[in-house]
């Protein structure tokens, strides 16, 4: 594994609909220096939610994937250069391929929990796709602004909801002027400057140093569920020090026995600059997962395939979409090898051959061409011709087949009535890049021998129809299904 893999971190921003997700993300970017202006959900001006129709709803509808540099003030990598590859995902339910397609290609998650309504079912939901993929999560309990909000509620919902236990690193203390954030591994406020881009921690007023010494003290004992090292330094007296914790939160988060618990407000640029320390610090680099396993096609055997360069290309075909002169653009995840502009490839399971011409980091709405991309790293790819969602790439002399992505049943369906003689004879052709892109549409013919489509809900399909408009140019009425 290269010194620059072992500085990468490949994260998912996951949350259920309204707590606040991509306010995070946005922020996440400004704090990096790679937005000039942050951008806000209710203004439809956000870099990560590009497409017109996103804007137009106010919602995310596509994963939307870009990378930042960071170098964390503190935890085990403190001052070491990273970067943080970071999937925006959808939150509302209609787009659950979404980000069932994010958590299987990435290596940790940032569930955002709004702090004002608890763990919601939804977002309980995701953290469970989190875990059957063995994806390690940690947690920011976002909106303290908002006046309901209640930490110890949803540390309790964190507990008994998720069936996990908290481990909250930075908690919200009560002022006259609203609250401070508390450092409890440091015992120290955490002062925020420069719109968040700059803080320092500074030392506990004297009216909540037992409080925060008695919440510590809760810290220190889960830790010490997981770390000798805690243990130790219980049985002999000895106070742990924020290196020790730090260490201990890290294997914990690792081995999925505990949840990293930050907090703050996104809206207010509160919290956001330590959440990525926190990632940096507790979320895994793609060194530190398994071995991915697939099956030989040929020999018809299992095979482990570890992240690194020096080992036969293995990738994951995980989204596509038609992109007018660009053609089919393939999205992979690589696990394993190297890919370069120009590679031919065997694609698997099919067992066919095709060519990648050029290769992207994907920076939103934009990308940056590479010459080759390295183990850990999502990017996209040109030049493929036919590529199927949960398809893998692999080296011409090295076949394996990853397992699939697993795709939703739909729940809802919709009659298609083309507007035009024009739009008719384009519907077929235009249904079939829409459902290659997103096969959680599926179509079919009801009796009368209209086109139905169905999906995951009304506002996907609804989606899917001004989808049809805008990017295939086909006008259509859509008439419910009973």
């Amino acid at each position: 594994m290269s010194r620059s893999s072992e500085r990468l971190r490949n994260i998912a921003v996951v949350a259920h609909v309204d707590a606040g997700k991509t306010t995070c993300a946005e922020r996440i970017l400004w704090l990096a220096r790679r937005l000039e202006q942050k951008g806000e959900v209710h203004h439809g001006d956000t870099a990560l939610d590009f497409m017109p129709l996103e804007r137009e709803k106010r919602l995310t509808i596509r994963a939307a994937a870009t990378s930042v540099p960071w170098t964390p003030t503190a935890g085990p990598f403190a001052g070491e250069a990273h970067v943080v590859q970071l999937v925006d995902t959808p939150g509302h339910a209609d787009f659950a391929l979404e980000v069932e397609r994010a958590l299987r290609v990435v290596d940790g998650a940032v569930i955002v929990l709004d702090a004002a309504r608890g763990v919601a079912h939804e977002a309980a939901a995701i953290f469970r796709n989190a875990s059957r993929h063995g994806v390690p999560c940690i947690a920011f309990l976002n909106k303290l602004d908002e006046p309901s909000a209640d930490v110890t509620r949803c540390l309790r919902e964190v507990a008994a909801t998720l069936g996990v236990v908290p481990a909250p690193v930075r908690l919200p203390f009560a002022t006259p002027d609203g609250f401070v954030l508390v450092d409890l591994l440091a015992r120290a406020i955490v002062s925020e400057e420069d719109g968040g881009r700059a803080w320092r921690l500074d030392p506990l007023p004297a009216a909540i140093r037992s409080e925060v010494e008695t919440i510590r003290r809760c810290l220190v004992d889960v830790c010490a569920g997981v770390d000798e090292g805690v243990q130790a330094a219980l049985a002999t007296g000895r106070d742990v020090d924020a290196p020790t914790l730090a260490r201990a939160l890290r294997i914990g988060t690792l081995a999925r026995r505990l949840l990293v618990v930050a907090s703050g407000a996104a809206l207010r640029d509160r919290g956001v600059g330590p959440l990525l320390d926190d990632v940096v610090s507790y979320l895994p680099a793609p060194a530190d997962r398994p071995a991915v396993m697939g099956v030989d096609p040929v020999r018809e055997r299992p095979v482990a395939r570890l992240p690194r360069r020096d080992v036969p290309l293995t990738a994951l075909a995980f989204k596509s979409s038609h992109e007018g002169r660009a053609g089919l653009v393939t999205w992979l995840r690589i696990y394993a090898g190297t890919l370069e502009a120009g590679r031919t490839v065997g694609v698997h399971p099919r067992c066919v051959r095709e060519r990648v011409d050029r290769v992207f980091l994907p920076d939103a709405s934009a990308r940056e061409e590479i010459s080759s991309a390295r183990p850990g790293q999502i990017v996209c790819v040109t030049g493929l011709t036919d590529v199927r969602t949960g398809e893998t790439l692999s080296a011409l002399d090295a076949p394996i087949v990853l397992d699939p992505i697993r795709v939703p049943e739909p729940l809802a369906s919709v009659a298609l009535e083309p507007e035009t003689s024009r739009d008719r004879s384009k519907l077929a052709s235009a249904l079939s890049r829409l459902v290659a892109s997103d096969p959680s549409l599926a179509t079919s013919f009801d009796p009368s021998g209209a086109t139905v489509l169905s999906g995951m809900g009304p506002l996907h399909l609804e989606v899917a129809v001004a989808l049809l408009a805008s990017e295939h140019r086909v006008r259509v009425t859509a008439r419910p299904q009973s």
